[in-house]
């Protein structure tokens, strides 16, 4: 009987077919199921408990009708050190008044949804708190963007919500003293920072130190880098001693267990110290707006931190869309960021090629050294050139390397492709990078072939082991904030191991030449082991390396542990070109995702940028716009406009600021004194030709300057650990305050005066490569580049009085424009009077280059404020 009903289940639809009826219709389509890509972005990322300010989400599908129904997790800081979210913080509500349940409903017929975040108001005095709102995969949706962060803090910092601690200063245990003093620290509204100011007089001997410290064990807390009287001293309460938080820290202020003391030659353990009590009876002082002068300078500095250097024009367009007190200012800086964005790449190896035209027989390496100067001199697209000269010295190679000096268009090209994504993802950059044949020639994965023990193959280390040191997570596990995590033993924590490195390197097996020239015909290449000649054409050296199945390990790759997890890439049983890109593509992801990457690759950006020793907090808060992919616009924003690099204070800090690169000294002075030979880029007498378009500024003329010797050179360095060390710290009191200064890893006795005899020769004969002018058909005289003192003599004439007064004049401008007028700010009067004396009666040529040689030879000058 059940196999009669089978064979009428069989029967029956072919007896209905063949009966009429609907025959003649064509079978219905089964409708296809449209799966809607899910994102969530932060609309309002700050709730603020005082005045129920909500923090805002909005939650979004790109198609689809019915409703749909997220799941979601809710999460704190990554960084242990910082505050996070709890569920007693907040509640999640819709934009209606209505709870968010266990998951986010997107209602039929919409698109998205607003979630808010509201902060419960309470009486304690708490941190940022972090939170995290992290999208769940389903299989109803696809996941763009699936994570969004809020914080939540007590209250806006403004004068209002400023909280005031005050103490006095007498003597410390029995020191016998009449020394006294004063002391206030001003709480910030959103308790982020402080500043701390006290004054004392009548110590009994010279002042050695002084610190923080808590009672009553007396345990130092934090160091203050300067001596004297402090004015505005930030003080972000990063955690110190037994305090492991800025939690704990705040607690502990509000608990009254902070003091100050000085210490002297004739009390080493302090002479007189002063509490930190807090008085809610006193009123924080309004904040002075900035003045003019305050502006003024911080737009220099801008301009310092984001070109090659500030010059009146520059200066001026700035100037002119700020307003006079600089409450704008943030948003003009962002406005010029993205102008600047916006600009079309100048190429490195365009104008190379240029120029080679006019010196054929030259070095073509020399020719593609000399561009650098163009491209920072007359540049237009002054942030991305700056940002990739920052970016060569963290992802490094080197024309030391004669296959790479010979290889200019691959040399070039890898600048270009630096500055062409200097704005775009640092994964995807660090992809090109990796394929790049110029990077697999320097770090030898070119050629690197799969294991084979029998003919004695194991694949190159080098790559790998650098790519994770050096291009992107660094040798030990870090916070958010750039502090580096203990482990059970109390050691750092390592990020990889030698076992790490062998499977890491398995990944770049398999990669040579995609192309070559072959019967003077630019040629695909189908030849592994294809050597790295260099040739006119160089095809090989501008063509990103190609996978060769056969010389690829597919199989399965145990790399390192991020997030408590460890990234295992399986094995592939399709093995093909395409199989093992993505293979690759995977393994730099991760690499850039990893949890320390963007602390350890902004930190780095930030020195090469602003400063030398950002702060924790500076670090975090870049490194938070960072994310998976390495978002470098955010990033660059992110550096360039946080309140640390904003700082009008800065100036006066001792600690805060940068040695400016060799480099940088010359590109400034460069730039400020229209630095230019006699043979101009474009059309105009004895020009080139060259057509710089809209790239390159209209006077800009041929800058061949040589290979001078200042301790550094673009795509130069000896190493792939670049011209000096981010962690450099020469010994004594840097070193001794934990402060580093990576530039002077550089200045060495011999090198200093080299550098200074360098701008001597620039400043009194002029600058030329020798012997270019034997492959041109322009004299040493039209090619020697010499400083121009237009600026100099027009203020010369327009300013009244007489030549002291003139000369004092030709000081400050020169101060203002390199050093954004420290020496002013800092009432530095006595070098002023010295140099102001010695050129006021000079001749115009000897009193300008007099002037412009004694501020190259100051140290203030190397100083990047």
């Amino acid at each position: 009987m059940l196999r009669k009903l089978k064979l009428i289940t069989i029967v029956l639809p072919l007896l209905i077919t063949a009966c009429g009826g609907d025959s003649d219709k064509p079978p219905t389509e089964k409708e296809e199921v449209i799966i809607p890509n899910i994102s969530i972005e932060t609309l309002v990322d700050i709730a603020i408990e005082n005045n129920t300010q909500v923090a805002k989400f909005q939650v979004t599908r790109d198609s689809g009708s019915e409703v749909l129904l997220i799941g979601y997790l809710l999460s704190g800081s990554e960084d242990e050190t910082l505050g996070s979210a709890s569920s007693n913080d907040y509640q999640l509500k819709y934009a209606d008044g209505s709870d968010v349940g266990d998951s986010i409903t997107i209602k039929a017929n919409n698109n998205s949804r607003i979630i808010e975040l509201v902060p419960i108001k309470d009486e304690f005095n708490e941190v940022a708190e972090t939170l995290n709102l992290s999208l769940q995969t389903s299989s109803k949706y696809i996941l763009a963007d699936s994570k969004a962060q809020a914080k939540i803090i007590d209250a806006q910092d403004n004068a209002q919500n400023r909280k005031v601690f005050y103490g006095t200063f007498g003597q410390q245990g029995d020191a016998l003293t009449s020394a006294s003093g004063v002391l206030s620290f001003i709480l910030s509204g959103d308790n982020s920072y402080g500043l701390l100011n006290y004054s004392f007089s009548n110590l009994t001997s010279e002042q050695t130190d002084q610190h923080i410290h808590m009672a009553p064990s007396g345990q130092s807390i934090k160091d203050i880098e300067i001596k004297g009287n402090l004015q505005n001293w930030l003080w972000e309460l990063a955690p110190g001693g037994i305090y492991k938080t800025k939690q704990d820290m705040l607690d502990a202020l509000f608990a009254g267990v902070f003091f100050v003391n000085i210490h002297t030659a004739n009390y080493s353990h302090g002479e007189i110290s002063a509490p930190l009590k807090y008085d809610e009876t006193i009123s924080p002082p309004e904040i002075q707006p900035l003045t003019a002068t305050d502006v003024d300078r911080d737009i220099i500095r801008f301009l310092n931190q984001a070109t090659f250097g500030a010059t009146p024009k520059t200066y001026q367009t700035l100037r002119a869309q700020i307003s006079t007190n600089g409450d704008n200012r943030l948003q003009i800086y962002n406005q010029w960021i993205d102008e600047q964005i916006s600009i079309e790449p100048n190429s490195m190896l365009e104008f190379t090629e240029a120029v080679l035209e006019h010196f054929p027989e030259e070095a073509s390496s020399s020719v593609r050294r000399d561009t650098f100067w163009n491209l920072a001199v007359h540049g237009k697209d002054q942030l991305r050139q700056r940002m990739a000269s920052a970016l060569s010295q963290i992802l490094v190679i080197s024309d030391e390397s004669a296959t790479i000096r010979k290889a200019h268009k691959g040399a070039a090209l890898y600048w270009d492709m630096l500055a062409s994504q200097a704005f775009g993802n640092y994964n995807k950059l660090l992809k090109d990078v990796s394929l790049t044949p110029i990077m697999g020639h320097w770090l030898s994965h070119l050629r690197n072939q799969k294991q084979d023990v029998e003919k004695g193959y194991f694949p190159d280390e080098n790559y790998a082991r650098e790519i994770m040191q050096l291009f992107s997570f660094g040798l030990v596990h870090r916070n958010q904030n750039g502090t580096i995590i203990l482990g059970e033993d109390n050691l750092p924590m390592p990020t990889y191991d030698n076992e790490t490195i062998k499977n890491l390197a398995r990944i770049f097996t398999g990669l040579s030449f995609s192309y070559k020239l072959k019967d003077g015909i630019k040629q695909e290449n189908y030849w592994f082991l294809t050597y790295d000649n260099v040739n006119n054409s160089q095809y090989r050296w501008v063509e990103p390396m190609k996978f060769f199945p056969d010389f690829h390990d597919f199989e399965s790759k145990t790399l390192f542990t991020d997030h408590q997890s460890t990234i295992v890439l399986p094995e592939n049983s399709e093995q093909t070109a395409e199989t093992a890109m993505l293979e690759f593509e995977k393994a730099i992801n991760a690499i850039v995702a990893h949890q320390s990457t963007a602390p350890f690759i902004s930190r780095q950006l930030i020195q090469r940028l602003v400063t030398s020793n950002p702060s924790p907090e500076y670090i975090a808060r870049v490194a938070s716009k960072f994310n998976l992919q390495g978002d470098l616009t955010a990033v660059v924003k992110a550096i360039l406009l946080d309140p640390e690099a904003r700082n009008p204070n800065a100036l006066k800090s001792s600690t805060f600021g940068k040695i400016k690169e060799p480099i940088l000294q010359m590109t400034a002075i460069l730039r400020l004194f229209e630095a230019a030979s006699q043979v101009p880029l474009g059309t105009q007498n004895n020009g080139l030709n060259i057509d710089i378009n809209e790239g390159f500024e209209s006077q800009a003329s041929l800058l061949r300057l040589g290979d001078i010797n200042l301790g550094q050179r673009t795509l130069g360095a000896e190493s792939v650990f670049n011209f000096y060390s981010p962690n450099y710290a020469p010994t004594g009191e840097l070193s001794s305050h934990s402060l580093v200064s990576p530039e002077l890893q550089l200045f060495t006795e011999s090198q200093l005066y080299s550098i200074i005899n360098q701008f001597y020769k620039l400043v009194y004969s002029g600058l030329v490569r020798g012997n270019s002018n034997k492959y041109s058909v322009n004299t040493k005289a039209q090619l020697t580049v010499q400083l121009q003192y237009n600026n100099l003599n027009t203020l010369w004439s327009n300013t009244s009085g007489n030549n002291k007064e003139k000369a004092e004049a030709l000081f400050d401008f020169v101060d203002f424009y390199l050093l954004a007028g420290q020496f002013k700010a800092n009432k530095n009067q006595k070098i002023k009077d010295i140099i102001v004396n010695e050129i006021d009666d000079l001749d115009e040529s000897s009193r300008y280059k007099l002037l412009i040689y004694s501020i190259n030879a100051n140290p203030e000058f190397t100083i990047q404020k």
